[in-house]
């Protein structure tokens, strides 16, 4: 068996980065025809994500990735395509992409609110998560408690006021 394609290592990698902890965003399976394989690169609830490694990265060529992802996205989600040179780049120097008329469409001339990520997506912090088992953390006073049976996981206030 060969090794992973450049390609398929930046999308596990963006699927890692974009995860935040949450299980339920991975990169796309083999089966896009499943109910939750996806046409996008990554499943992601608000996020519609075409990435792209290009050898080099012309307009027409970063608008072609902006398009699949406009074609491919669910309605709820933001189409971008996350684009970076071929062994060139970092990860973090990748671009996220989107056009200007998506922008507008979901956010506006003003540009987001603070209390509006996405319009229809509640988007979770990596801290709501169980770092154990990926389960969703309940808070109850001042703890957040894993409530999966066998874990016992929990996270107190002053846990998260010396993570900083």
């Amino acid at each position: 068996m060969g090794t992973d394609s450049g390609w398929k290592q930046f999308e596990r990698r963006v699927a890692g980065l974009l995860a935040g902890g949450d299980p339920a965003i991975r990169r796309r399976g083999p089966d896009v025809s499943a109910p939750d394989g996806g046409k996008t690169d990554i499943i992601h609830p608000a996020f519609g994500v075409e990435c792209k490694l290009l050898a080099r990265s012309s307009h027409s060529d970063i608008l072609e990735a902006v398009r699949q992802a406009e074609r491919n996205s669910a309605e709820n989600q933001t189409p971008i395509a996350i684009v970076k040179r071929k062994k060139r780049d970092l990860d973090k120097d990748a671009l996220v992409c989107m056009t200007l008329g998506t922008w507008l469409e979901w956010y506006g001339p003003s540009g987001p609110t603070e209390d509006v990520i996405h319009p229809a997506v509640t988007v979770k912090m990596p801290a709501s998560y169980c770092p154990n088992c990926g389960s969703s953390l309940t808070p109850r006073s001042c703890k957040m408690h894993c409530e999966t049976d066998g874990c016992g996981y929990f996270l107190s206030c002053s846990d998260l006021e010396h993570a900083g």
